[in-house]
């Protein structure tokens, strides 16, 4: 569909998937917001997967998850202060935050501290 409307100017209607656009924090939640999603985001299972949030010090956790529009909330209550999330950020996770038709969220991350990309220790 990307090639359709992008290159041979043809209209196969929604195709550019959700993508992460910015953060906020308030109090012990974080908020993202996103682009390419018009009309909202859902989940395909009940309980939202795939987000883990940190605070100043990277030490991540996985993240409780509700969607509001657009917009996903983000909280952990053993972390006060969320100031980073990743999603998606796993070779095995499998995501299921979706727009409302149906195009996948991109995964992403709003840090940049290293990773490590060494092989897996035992």
């Amino acid at each position: 569909n990307w090639a359709l409307a992008e290159t041979y100017n043809r209209n196969p209607g929604s195709y550019k998937n959700p993508s992460f656009k910015k953060s906020e924090t308030a109090k012990d939640k974080l908020t993202l917001s996103f682009d390419n999603a018009p009309n909202g985001l859902m989940a395909k299972e009940k309980v939202i997967t795939g987000f883990y949030i940190s605070g100043e010090k990277e030490e991540w956790l996985p993240a409780e998850a509700k969607i509001e529009n657009d917009k996903i909330i983000l909280w952990n209550k053993n972390l006060k202060q969320p100031v980073h999330a990743r999603y998606g950020f796993s070779n095995t996770m499998i995501g299921n935050v979706f727009n409302k038709e149906g195009l996948p969220l991109c995964p992403f991350r709003t840090d940049n501290w290293p990773v490590d990309q060494g092989p897996e220790k035992n």
